[in-house]
């Protein structure tokens, strides 16, 4: 009969209403179930009817559902045979012998294990071997079973033993759902996070400090991480920085000249990384030798640009306070409440003045860096306020609320941004609304229309004064007092030039000094209308327009392919492309994923590109199905830039954008390759420090490069 029956299960014509076996013939139903295959939803069904008059028949019912999911536990088909009988026994509601249900209940699939206990009545504290279950688990890489297991048993859990396991499974974001319940546990689990070598641990990590508001001082390794990370980031990216720079930047910060220093020799920089360590008393842990080079920047200063007082360049081709007849006497350091009372009459009461700000650089993620200096000009003098430490005072904070809300003209570059971050870190009067603020990008764009795109503050110095506008000190150490004088004349350039700017444009266009304020104010009013809408640009592109800086950022645009163009996203990675896939055929889940991440979705789907309540921006591609068209009609459409270096830099498999240099024997690991030599031919190999893919250098690797740096020259052509 069991063969009979195999028979018709195998042809997909089950129409047996019962299974007929003897306790004592276990071997044979073990084989049956063996060669059973269930292909479809409709063969389940009706095997599950199967199991259910079979278990139906039985007087110990309890014992006769363990029992078939005992043999049916070394078969292929173990999982869905145990989930069949266990529905099929939950049906029946026979929870008479809950002293076998605490005994065999590891055999239960998971899925069915609260609705088993709810059944027996089984409570949490009765199962003593839950914790052995899901170590046993986690040692098998199961961690979402685990995770199951976790939530019903969490009360009576040392959850402190299961940190490690769901770091080294790469199961972090499920694991962080438990230990946000428990201060505790978060802790150790964020320590464990910190420790881990896996870049995206430590990302994740620094997103829970945040958004759970805990103290960054917990955290001091991640802290180190960030600084080093931050620095390589930012000063060695290609050994291109001058070493003078970092050390000036980083004086104060023992740990960090340390790690700038192991760059240094890392690049093989012995006489930069002796003479820092020299000048900064770090020699003595290093113990090395080299030629004492001078700092220009911590060696010389004085009142001018840094080019000429550091560098001992011509500073000729500069714009100097000489050309203006600004000397340093006409420039002051407002340090105290008193000194800004001295001064504050005669800056609301100028009738135009200039501004600008420099911000306070940080090394860790939580830091907010701020303002450190705020620069107001008049005609005749500079003003250079003490942000970073005054910033408490009130009287500084209703400085600032009377003269952005004054009638007076003031003039800054790209003064919106200085604005919003004064306001988000001094806590000022938001109800206040900047009146008379002259944006000079604006009034460049009035003057040349033609040069849009060209409107920094050095291209408008050399275009209207021929001369270049020095930037050495951008990026100094702003918050460390004292300033050094050639910061101070770079800050008062920087306010001062804005006045010059401001009456050389209006001189070239003839503008009514009195309409321009209300000319840019209309201009804003008209841009806080748009926003409010959902703009569509050309057929292909829809976005709304609180997204245009993704749609504006060429540099740095971010894609979110969805499931119909699979093969573009791996090109587009190739080409060192950030470029998420979402597989899933939902319009809510896309959209909710680009917003989330600051993306723009690739389709080709019309109901998502034409969903009137779509927010994100969007680009539809044509019916072409060739990956490299369809990346052609992306980049006309989008214009966004291709680095050569970049290409194959990212992981194809994950779009994680850390691909590293590995050993050939740590390669041989996670690869099998079926001829050996042609395995020991291959020298360089490189693995994803996400999802661990393992690529190398052969003939493959040649032709892409070949194939993408094709593609990327073609674009720049």
């Amino acid at each position: 009969m069991i063969k009979l029956l195999w028979k018709q299960f195998s042809k997909q014509v089950i129409r047996s209403k019962q299974l007929l076996v003897q306790r004592n013939n276990q071997q044979e139903i073990q084989d049956y179930f063996r060669q059973l295959k269930i292909q479809s939803a409709q063969q389940r069904k009706d095997f599950e009817n199967i199991a259910l008059q079979l278990l139906s028949k039985e007087q110990d019912k309890c014992k006769a559902y363990f029992y078939f999911l005992e043999i049916s536990n070394d078969v292929t088909l173990k999982t869905l045979l145990s989930e069949i009988f266990t529905k099929a026994f939950l049906q029946l509601n026979d929870f008479g012998n809950k002293q076998l249900a605490l005994e065999k209940w590891q055999l239960i699939p998971l899925d069915f294990i609260e609705d088993y206990m709810k059944g027996f009545d089984i409570k949490p504290a009765e199962i003593q071997d839950a914790q052995v279950k899901i170590l046993t688990l986690l040692q098998n890489k199961k961690p979402l079973q685990a995770m199951k297991l976790i939530m019903i048993f969490k009360d009576q859990l040392n959850m402190s033993l299961f940190i490690d396991k769901f770091i080294q499974l790469d199961a972090v974001q499920d694991f962080s759902k438990i230990c946000i319940t428990s201060p505790n546990l978060l802790k150790d689990f964020l320590i464990k996070l910190t420790q881990s070598d896996k870049r995206h641990h430590q990302k994740f990590a620094t997103e829970l400090i945040r958004k759970y508001n805990l103290k960054k001082e917990d955290y001091p390794q991640l802290i180190k991480i960030q600084n080093r990370q931050a620095i390589d980031r930012t000063y060695f990216p290609k050994i291109e920085e001058p070493y003078e720079r970092v050390e000036e930047r980083l004086e104060g910060y023992p740990y960090m000249l340390c790690h700038a220093i192991d760059k240094l020799l890392e690049h093989n920089k012995i006489n930069e990384a002796y003479s820092i360590a020299i000048r900064q008393g770090l020699n003595d842990q290093y113990k090395l030798n080299g030629v004492l080079l001078e700092n220009p920047l911590l060696k010389y200063d004085g009142f001018g640009i840094t080019e000429q007082i550091c560098y001992k360049e011509d500073p000729s081709g500069f714009i100097q306070f000489s050309d203006f007849n600004i000397n340093e006497e006409q420039i002051e350091f407002i340090d105290s409440v008193e000194k800004l009372m001295l001064i504050k009459d005669l800056i609301l009461n100028s009738q135009i003045t200039g501004f600008d700000t420099e911000f306070c650089h940080y090394f860790d993620e939580f830091a907010i860096g701020g303002v450190a200096i705020m620069q107001i000009s008049t005609e005749k003098n500079i003003y250079i306020i003490d942000i970073f430490n005054l910033r408490e005072k009130q009287e500084l904070l209703q400085f600032l609320n009377s003269y952005f809300a004054s009638n007076k003209i003031k003039i800054g570059h790209s003064v919106w941004n200085d604005f919003t971050v004064m306001a988000q870190n001094m806590n000022l009067d938001q109800t206040v609304e900047p009146t008379n603020i002259v944006d000079l990008t604006f009034l460049y764009n009035e003057v040349f229309p033609e040069n849009k795109n060209n409107v920094s503050l050095a291209n408008q110095v050399y275009q209207l004064f021929g001369k270049k506008l020095s930037k050495k000190e951008c990026f100094s150490n702003w918050q460390r007092r004292p300033l050094r004088k050639c910061q101070l004349h770079y800050g008062a350039m920087d306010a001062y030039i804005c006045i010059a700017l401001y009456l050389k444009l209006n001189e070239l266009k003839n503008l009514d000094l009195d309409q321009l304020p209300q000319l840019q104010q209309q201009h804003q009013t008209q841009q806080k209308q748009k926003k409010v809408l959902q703009i569509q640009k050309g057929e292909h592109l829809r976005y709304d327009i609180q997204f245009q800086k993704l749609i504006d950022d060429k540099q740095n645009m971010k894609f979110l392919v969805d499931s119909m163009l699979k093969k573009l996203a791996a090109f587009l990675r190739n080409l060192g492309i950030d470029a998420e896939y979402n597989e899933k055929n939902d319009h809510f889940n896309i959209e909710q994923q680009a917003i989330a991440e600051q993306r723009i979705i690739i389709t080709r789907d019309k109901k998502l590109f034409e969903k009137p309540q779509l927010k994100a921006p969007c680009l539809i591609l044509s019916d072409n199905f060739n990956t490299e068209q369809q990346f052609d009609e992306m980049l006309k459409e989008l214009q966004f830039q291709i680095r050569e270096d970049k290409i194959l830099s990212r992981c194809v498999k994950c779009n994680f954008d850390h691909v590293i240099k590995i050993t050939p024997k740590k390669a041989e690991q996670y690869l099998d390759f079926k001829n050996n030599d042609s395995f020991g031919q291959i020298k360089i190999f490189w693995q994803c420090e996400k999802c661990l893919q393992v690529y190398w250098e052969g003939n493959q690797f040649k032709n892409s490069i070949q194939r993408f740096t094709k593609v990327a020259k073609n674009k720049d052509d």
